[in-house]
């Protein structure tokens, strides 16, 4: 769980800094700190490889978030 807050807590830190590139494209923008993809937190703040991933890991995660940050 304090991986996931950690990994948000950064997002938003950052995302409230500037500390982001961006693009002339505004679908490759980054989202809001609020706004992170499953596969996101599962690799990055967990450290499962995306090939590694499965339904069963998302859901998992939805229910932690759910459960532990609300």
């Amino acid at each position: 769980m304090d991986a996931l807050r950690d990994f948000i807590s950064e997002r938003e830190r950052a995302w409230v800094a500037g500390e982001f590139e961006t693009f002339d494209r505004p679908e490759d923008e980054p989202l809001p700190p609020d706004r992170v993809h499953s596969i996101e937190l599962l690799q990055l703040a967990i450290g499962i490889p995306t090939d590694r991933q499965n339904k069963n890991h998302s859901q998992r995660l939805r229910t932690l978030m759910e459960q532990g940050l609300g």
